[in-house]
């Protein structure tokens, strides 16, 4: 039996998406000298591999992108030409993400793990956490179209005031 803490729900107020980028800004800023996890788990119903790796780009590739394209392939949704095209993006990785410690991140940020508390304040559920790139939230964000601009403006202001920086 699972048994999980009741989270009594209500409507988001005018700061709660200035608060939700502060506190994702937060979980960011826990970090470690490596990516991945001690252990493996799952998005959605998909086992995920976790293995920890000194080199984003190696554990981008051979932990989620790579087992991610092989499933596609397996199952007709994409060609062996578009597995073949996939995998020559893998070179761009290391040049579009900005060289940082491994962070603390949700792992599958979409707007269905996510809650309004009867606060005001965010929950976070559902998580497939492991510690990655930061970046990783927002463009799983941007991907799905899973937040508005005028929410993810605050979460990209305190993501990248990290970035040049500044303290949270």
């Amino acid at each position: 039996m699972l048994v999980i803490e009741w989270i009594e729900q209500s409507q988001p107020t005018k700061k709660f998406w200035e608060i939700f980028g502060h506190q994702l800004a937060e979980m960011h800023s826990e970090t470690r000298g490596s990516f991945g996890l001690n252990h493996n788990n799952y998005i959605g119903t998909i086992p995920q591999c976790s293995a920890e790796m000194s080199n984003w780009k190696n554990f981008l590739v051979e932990c989620r992108l790579q087992p991610l394209i092989m499933l596609a392939r397996d199952s007709g949704v994409i060609s062996d030409t578009e597995l073949r095209l996939l995998e020559g993006s893998f070179n761009c990785i290391e040049t579009g993400y900005p060289q940082e410690p491994p962070s603390l991140v949700h792992g599958d940020l979409w707007s269905g793990n996510y809650l309004v508390h009867s606060t005001g304040v965010p929950v976070l559920i559902d998580p497939a956490v492991y510690y990655g790139h930061r970046f990783m939230d927002l463009a799983i964000c941007i991907c799905l179209e899973a937040f508005t601009a005028g929410c993810l403006m605050p979460m990209q202001r305190h993501m990248l005031s990290i970035l040049a920086g500044e303290k949270i």
